[in-house]
């Protein structure tokens, strides 16, 4: 038997974000109980903290050097292998519902279907509030400013993308041999919700769930402002014009779509019970990338700060352990190998000298399978985590992070700054030890950095090298 997998991705979630964490006063008890009967990554990165590059990675296992996806108007060549390309050409049927930020709209991927956000205009909101102004004032008025008229339910966005998933999944359940023990005909379904992302106007009673006087303070403080670089010192200057009554309204109205999220996930996690697909199916919960919801005197994301570049990723299937709390740092180009794996289509035991596995030549893959590690028997925390994990931005090298253990350092190439933070020490990356003076790098983060600079020279001359810095949100 080879099991279904199920991946369910979220859009601008923070990795905090869950209730089980205990940081936002957030109820999400379907996702604690996903995490509580399988495996949370309390380290998990996206390759790039932006929707289409972080996505490329997903689908492709290559980080942005090696596929060239660095904005959301990009795609990765045609001719790289994804997720879905590789499964469905060995009995898998690939199935994807909700965002994909594929480019062109009609790009596939190697799916077998996709029912995407173009093919389901007109049939929801987006809860986007009323604006006449022009520019970016009326961007942040529509994005960030609570809607006149309530959201209806029945057309609120990831409502209709979850009850459109179920009915895939029924017809898969009435038409493939998919649920039970014995099942031969597996499916790969990729569910891809675009919420919390901006704007944020749930409907009741999720709109008025939390009151925003409860919301947190912003992590932020003057001091980081010079520390950092010029490129988070010009990204800080677009949200100058969201005061704080507008960032606590808005970040409780993030809450209740991340509440509401939770809610139609614990939906199709029943389905998932009551049609016998539990015991056969891989499930994975992830976000492309998080939000800063005011920390650090930023919005959104685009930067490498935990809050951003950092995700939740959880794991719960026959064969992974249960309420496995893992510190490693694993990274969302992670998923594809792990799926091959789940799928019997890696070969773990071919290894090099240094112990790492050994995939075909053609893939390119530089993420590992997660599945030893979460296996019930295995260690799941044993020997010191010598491994380095990358997050990019901007193409040929305008930002670089490099994460090792609990040292952070990102690289600006081009304005030469350096940003260094001991997570362990400060966990809120208030203390930047970085500047112009390159820091000590150990040998692991050597090697990786010239990798990805040596990677980023082959995209110099493509259609879509800019010299400046473009703007890093949607």
């Amino acid at each position: 038997m080879r099991k279904n997998i199920l991946l369910i991705t979220v859009d601008q979630m923070r990795h905090d974000a869950l209730g089980l964490r205990g940081v936002f006063p957030v109820k999400t008890p379907h996702l604690d109980e996903l995490a509580a009967s399988g495996c949370l990554f309390e380290n998990a990165y996206c390759a790039n903290p932006l929707c289409t590059p972080s996505r490329a990675s997903i689908m492709t296992g290559q980080q942005c050097f090696q596929n060239g996806v660095y904005y959301n108007d990009q795609n990765w060549p045609r001719t790289t292998p994804t997720i879905p390309s590789l499964l469905s050409s060995n009995g898998y049927y690939a199935i994807k519902i909700g965002k994909t930020h594929f480019n062109p709209i009609n790009f596939y991927g190697g799916f077998d279907k996709i029912i995407g956000d173009y093919d389901l205009r007109g049939t929801f909101d987006e809860g986007a509030a009323e604006s006449d102004k022009p520019g970016w004032e009326g961007v942040v008025e529509r994005q960030y400013h609570e809607r006149k008229a309530p959201t209806p339910y029945d057309t609120y966005e990831p409502v209709v993308h979850q009850r459109v998933a179920i009915g895939e999944l029924r017809k898969l359940v009435q038409q493939r041999d998919c649920a039970g023990s014995a099942a031969l005909e597996p499916f790969f379904m990729w569910l891809s919700f675009k919420q919390p992302h901006t704007p944020c106007n749930p409907p009741e009673p999720y709109r008025s769930m939390y009151d925003p006087a409860c919301m947190l303070e912003a992590v932020k403080s003057d001091e980081e402002i010079e520390k950092c670089s010029p490129e988070v010192q010009k990204a800080m200057r677009y949200w100058t014009s969201i005061d704080e009554p507008l960032r606590r309204s808005f970040m409780a109205r993030y809450l209740g779509s991340v509440t509401l999220l939770d809610k139609l996930i614990g939906e199709l996690l029943e389905f998932l019970k009551e049609n016998d697909l539990v015991d056969n199916t891989l499930v994975a919960f992830t976000s492309d990338h998080g939000d800063y919801l005011g920390d650090h005197h930023l919005q959104q994301k685009g930067l490498f700060h935990d809050c951003a570049s950092k995700v939740p990723l959880i794991f719960r299937g026959p064969g992974i352990a249960r309420g496995r709390v893992l510190s490693r740092n694993v990274n969302l180009i992670d998923l594809l190998p792990t799926f091959l794996d789940e799928a019997r289509l890696l070969m773990p035991a071919r290894r090099d000298s240094n112990g790492n596995p050994l995939y075909d030549q053609e893939l390119d893959i530089r993420g590992i399978s997660l599945l030893p590690c979460m296996h019930p028997d295995s260690e799941p925390e044993g020997e010191e985590d010598r491994r380095v994990v990358v997050s990019e931005f901007g193409v040929h090298g305008q930002g670089i992070m490099l994460k090792q253990g609990s040292t952070k350092i990102n690289c600006y190439p081009r304005s030469g700054h350096w940003d260094h933070f001991e997570i362990d020490r400060d966990p809120n990356e208030l203390n930047n030890l970085g500047g112009m003076q390159k820091p000590a790098l150990t040998p692991e983060m050597e090697q990786t950095l010239q990798q990805v600079m040596d990677g980023t020279a082959r995209w110099k001359d493509r259609f879509y090298f800019f010299e400046k810095v473009r703007p890093m949100f949607t």
